[in-house]
């Protein structure tokens, strides 16, 4: 009877070891898994990547105005006219409060069959890096042969493209 206990013992000594191999087996990282941290590992490790760069900011109507603009022929026209203006806060909300005062010269230049020109000055560009034309648009507003129309910037009050409009339509 020894014997047979001796027997059953070993047995279920052998069936315990079966069942604790097993469970070792599954407890232990497979290849996936120790790649997996391998790779989080040399994460941690690297240095940090530099922040993306922030999203392209979507160019609104204000920001497509040229920073300086020339027209007609000053050797040639009666009158001249100066125009400058820089980016604020109303005009970068409201593109249009730009570009309409701006847009009134433009088309009276156009019409005038060459008695007009006009410099179209973004004042936010230092005066070295303009145009020698352009240096010449120092001050806010729209100046006429040396009357000021407007003494503020051009998109500052709705009323100022019928004040350019009114004062351009007297030239002869």
């Amino acid at each position: 009877m020894n014997r047979l206990f001796l027997m059953i013992g070993v047995g279920i000594a052998i069936v315990a070891l079966l069942f604790l191999s097993q469970g070792i087996k599954k407890a232990s990282p497979t290849d996936e898994d120790l790649q997996k941290q391998a790779q989080e590992a040399a994460q941690k490790n690297a240095p940090p990547t530099p922040p993306s760069a922030p999203p392209a900011k979507v160019p609104s109507a204000a920001d497509a105005q040229p920073p300086e603009e020339s027209l007609g022929d000053p050797a040639t026209a009666k009158y001249h006219i100066f125009v400058g203006w820089v980016y604020d806060e109303a005009n970068q909300a409201h593109p249009e409060s730009l570009e309409t005062p701006l847009q009134v010269v433009r088309n009276f230049v156009a019409k005038s069959q060459g008695k007009l020109s006009a410099e179209i000055v973004n004042l936010d560009v230092p005066a070295e890096d303009r145009s020698p034309a352009a240096q010449k648009v120092t001050e806010l507003g729209v100046n006429i042969e040396g009357h000021e129309i407007i003494t503020e910037n051009p998109s500052s009050r709705p009323t100022n493209a019928a004040t350019i409009t009114g004062e351009l339509s007297h030239l002869p």
